[in-house]
């Protein structure tokens, strides 16, 4: 927003002065040259000094606004981070660090700026001791030319101020270059984002993906991030229409980049993925992406309404189908219960709701999209088990009929998938249904026995924190008022 105001300033008023300068410059100099060629000549000998100044002072003013860009953006971001992290900071007693931190930030912030209003003070002076100069020696030269008679003193007192005149817009120039030099380097951050290439485009006879049924196929797909690591090798899957695939595995396996190849955020290294018999490389990406939607671990939400989140995969959608997707979603019984129901504005990334909200708002935004193809990212992770169960529910409603592929830390929620896949190390290590994958005794074997394990654990210790809590009060004494009959005392 800095760069843009910087160069709107740069281009709408010093553009308009610039031209108007430039007309006055050549009007003044036609009427200078007609009144004595010799002294406008020896008058325009100081221009190419005062360009020279102009230029190394130019120079070093666009050095000096890129680095205060760079600054401002680090102070912005760090003010940003701040404010959205505020609980993190308080809840580690850091504000005074914080505060700190950004003094710094905006102390480099000023002295960056003292810095070009010091180079910006400094040529003005200079430019204008110049122009004096010129003057001085026009003088010299004038009065020389008038007591030789070469000169009448009438057209030397009409010629002077003319000449002052046509200084004007010399010094209006350089503080033109000056604020052209603000602007490049407003303009060099503004460009850096516009030229950005965007590394997945559709190919030139690209077409529609018709309406499709929801064949997913992987085959012998490849991928990595950077050369040399490889990330996803020799996938070959294929996807019924209706059915649940589940991807499985230790961190780092490759199963989020699984799933983010199929709306086609990235393209695979080697292999093809096609929907329905039709390569996604060849079709156009809005349309590939319109038949598809994605619950992920983290959901966004927009600092708008519930109403409008809900509907952002159909901003047409009618008040009844967005109460019904919520409904579907077990998100319409808290939703009623916000200040103003569905119009509440739900704050910026949903932060006035909770985990397990969020996610149900999500959902329901899926199932009004009411895609043919389903992405699940660890939906249900990072809440508690009743919301897991409600959110579970959900899903049930929004699975039915679509192929869906789900990503599960919890394997509890993947049991009735109709294929597990295991991935490790990015390739694929077993596939199969869950008894199947556990009579193999593999790894998926190894990591529910392991997640099992863990889940008795807690509970087990959960059990004996309750029981020595009800110890504790069995053996607390009662206590009761030698005045106070036993039927009415209070126990712990």
């Amino acid at each position: 927003m800095n760069d843009v105001n910087s160069l709107e300033q740069a281009v709408v008023g010093p553009v308009i002065t610039f031209i108007t300068d430039m007309f006055k410059f050549g009007w003044i100099l036609y009427f200078c040259l007609k009144l004595d060629w010799q002294l406008t000549s020896i008058a325009l000998f100081v221009c190419p000094f005062i360009s020279l100044c102009t230029y190394n002072f130019g120079k070093r003013i666009r050095k000096v606004f890129r680095s205060l860009r760079d600054k401002t953006a680090e102070l912005n971001s760090l003010i940003q981070d701040n404010i959205s992290g505020v609980r993190v900071i308080a809840g580690f007693a850091k504000e005074a660090e914080e505060m700190e931190r950004f003094r710094k930030k905006n102390y480099e912030n000023y002295n960056l700026y003292v810095r070009i209003l010091k180079l910006v003070s400094t040529l003005r002076p200079v430019v204008d001791l110049i122009t004096e100069t010129g003057a001085v020696v026009v003088i010299c030269l004038g009065g020389y030319k008038v007591l030789q008679g070469q000169l009448s003193a009438g057209t030397f007192v009409i010629f002077f101020p003319y000449l002052q005149m046509m200084y004007s817009p010399i010094t209006g120039l350089t503080r033109f270059y000056n604020q052209v030099q603000r602007a490049i380097a407003s303009t060099e951050r503004i460009f850096e984002i516009l030229d950005t290439p965007c590394e997945l485009k559709d190919s030139p006879n690209a077409i529609d993906l018709p309406p499709v049924r929801g064949v997913v196929e992987f085959q012998h797909v490849h991928f990595m991030y950077n050369k040399g690591m490889e990330v996803l090798t020799d996938i070959t899957i294929q996807a019924r229409p209706g059915q649940m695939i589940a991807f499985v595995g230790p961190s780092g396996s490759g199963k989020t980049t699984l799933t983010k190849l199929i709306p086609r955020f990235y393209d695979p290294t080697k292999g093809e993925i096609l929907i329905d018999g039709h390569n996604i490389k060849a079709v156009r990406l809005h349309s590939l992406r319109k038949q598809m939607a994605m619950v992920l671990q983290e959901s966004f939400l927009f600092n708008d309404t519930v109403k409008v989140n809900i509907a952002y995969a159909r901003s047409d959608a009618l008040d009844r189908e967005i109460e019904e997707a919520a409904r579907a979603a077990n998100a319409h019984d808290f939703i009623i219960e916000l200040p103003n129901g569905y119009d509440s504005v739900i704050g910026e990334r949903g932060v006035k709701l909770s985990g397990g909200q969020k996610q149900r708002i999500a959902i329901a935004r899926a199932i009004l999209a009411n895609p043919r193809i389903l992405i699940l990212d660890e939906a249900t992770s990072s809440v508690d088990t009743e919301t897991e169960q409600l959110i579970q529910n959900a899903i049930y409603h929004l699975i039915k009929n679509r192929t869906t592929f789900v990503i599960a830390h919890r394997l509890s929620t993947i049991l009735h998938a109709d294929l597990i896949v295991v991935l490790e190390k990015g390739r694929i290590v077993e596939t199969g249904l869950h008894h199947e994958l556990l009579a193999s005794g593999g790894l998926y074997k190894k990591l529910f026995e392991m997640q099992f394990r863990t889940q008795e654990k807690v509970k087990r210790e959960d059990a004996e924190t309750k029981i020595e809590k009800t110890e504790v009060v069995l053996t607390q004494e009662p206590d009761i008022a030698l005045n106070e009959t036993p039927q009415h005392a209070q126990w712990p």
